[in-house]
């Protein structure tokens, strides 16, 4: 598996630039136990540890560059994408991972023993039933459903000044266009096309409320 932890390290440092080692050693692990986990449990389709690198890593950590904000919510998180990449790169930020799903949050919380990750917390629930007095900065979700389903979703959960961060594939003019009918107090920020590796289409969209 050493040359797993290689390829990490290189495929990261070809997307972010050098990371602390430590770093590395963390998202390596969570890679070691998403592959076991994945055995039972199928958590997820790619089964491969290697493949892990470049659609489940990379493909959450290439939107950190359009992230501001310490309190985030990965809303229907599965199995940790994107959070827990995202808490290990930066844990001076907080992370509530989402989910309904009772054998994924048990391996999000077993990541978490297991890495030691302090910055992040584990929600066994449906979104729309949870409810929090200190709301989130950004939400973010990761093949979740339609535009228009995660603000239903997740509205109540954002703080005023905060963003949505969905991750697509093609670029999603029929959702946008259905969203604005629907909700119109609901602004397109940007829809960013993101530079993932073998082509494969990847868009970055951030909504925000107009106030």
């Amino acid at each position: 598996m050493e040359n797993l932890k290689n390829d990490l390290n290189q495929s990261i440092t070809e997307l972010l630039g050098p990371i602390d080692s430590y770093k590395i050693e963390r998202l390596y692990q969570y890679i070691l136990l998403l592959h076991h986990w994945n055995q039972v449990y199928n958590l997820t389709a790619i089964r491969n540890p290697t493949d892990m690198i470049r659609l489940h890593i990379l493909d959450s950590l290439i939107i950190e560059p359009y992230l501001s904000g310490d309190r985030w919510l990965d809303v229907g998180s599965g199995a940790g994408l994107p959070g827990i990449p995202l808490s290990i790169i930066h844990p001076q930020n907080h992370y509530t991972l989402l989910d309904s799903n009772g054998k994924k949050t048990r391996f999000l919380r077993q990541v978490i023993r297991q890495l030691a990750l302090s910055n992040v917390e584990v929600q066994h629930v449906r979104a729309e039933s949870f409810n929090t007095s200190k709301l989130f900065q950004g939400i973010l979700s990761r093949g979740l459903g339609t535009l228009e389903y995660m603000i239903d979703l997740t509205e109540h959960l954002l703080s005023d000044q905060g963003h949505w961060f969905a991750m697509k594939g093609h670029y999603p003019e029929e959702e946008l266009i259905i969203l604005k009918k629907n909700k119109p107090h609901i602004r397109l920020q940007a829809c960013i096309p993101l530079d993932m590796p073998n082509d494969i289409n990847r868009h970055l969209v951030i909504l925000q409320r107009d106030l």
